[in-house]
């Protein structure tokens, strides 16, 4: 296997790991991120996400990294899932345009060699 292809495979599983999060969040909480009960407030739900966000990246500015609770991979994940959520979040559904702005800038090719 090339390094190429390892490193391929490599971000692969880091994406399956990060999907597997979201997904038993999503299914724990409800869809809560998309859809909150707004009991304390009543902040659209993009809002919401973007605080979640900020309280990550503080934490990662304030080097409260690698704690015994919360390892610094966890975090990271964690804002990971996040800025997914607030990607689905902005799309309001339409994730054809998602892609087409997400990857508007590496489509159809990466130095001249086709994706897919």
């Amino acid at each position: 296997m090339t390094e190429q292809a390892k490193g391929n495979q490599e971000i692969i599983e880091v994406c399956n790991i990060i999907k597997e999060l979201l997904l038993a969040k999503n299914t724990g909480y409800g869809d809560a991120a998309a859809t909150p009960l707004n009991i304390f407030n009543d902040d659209p739900p993009i809002k919401k996400v973007e605080v979640r966000i900020e309280d990550k990246l503080k934490r990662i500015k304030n080097n409260q990294l690698n704690t015994v609770n919360e390892p610094k991979m966890k975090i990271v994940g964690d804002l990971i899932g996040y800025c997914i959520l607030w990607l689905r979040i902005s799309a309001d559904g339409d994730m054809d345009k998602l892609r087409e702005i997400i990857l508007e800038d590496v489509l159809p090719s990466i130095d001249g060699k086709t994706l897919g």
